[in-house]
């Protein structure tokens, strides 16, 4: 736990871990679904071996979403927004190599 002023912080992060919670669902379940889906995209092709740590975090940051949103309110819009953000942080690396490839 972070100290402030010789105080521990823990009564706050529990009350930010509650709200997250609620809007989330359990970071157990979470945890689980997202490790299930990783697993099966990893197991249903060779070329997973191939991918970049960036497609592999960026599709691991989208299974994570995808979880929170089962799990938890699935009409939460920042996690749709987070989903398109790191599908956008994919898509610029893939068209950066290709932009490099092509000097």
């Amino acid at each position: 736990y972070r100290f402030i002023e010789g105080v521990k912080m823990t009564k706050e992060i529990d009350e930010i871990l509650k709200e997250r919670g609620g809007t989330y669902g359990s970071f157990d379940d979470i945890a689980l679904i997202t490790q299930q889906i990783e697993y099966v995209i990893s197991k249903a092709n060779k070329n997973y071996e191939t991918l970049s740590s960036t497609h592999r975090e960026a599709f691991h940051m989208i299974f994570q979403k995808i979880a929170r949103l089962v799990c938890g309110d699935p009409y939460h819009l920042d996690s749709i927004v987070d989903i398109v953000g790191y599908a956008t942080l994919l898509k610029n690396h893939i068209e950066n190599k290709n932009e490099k490839s092509k000097e």
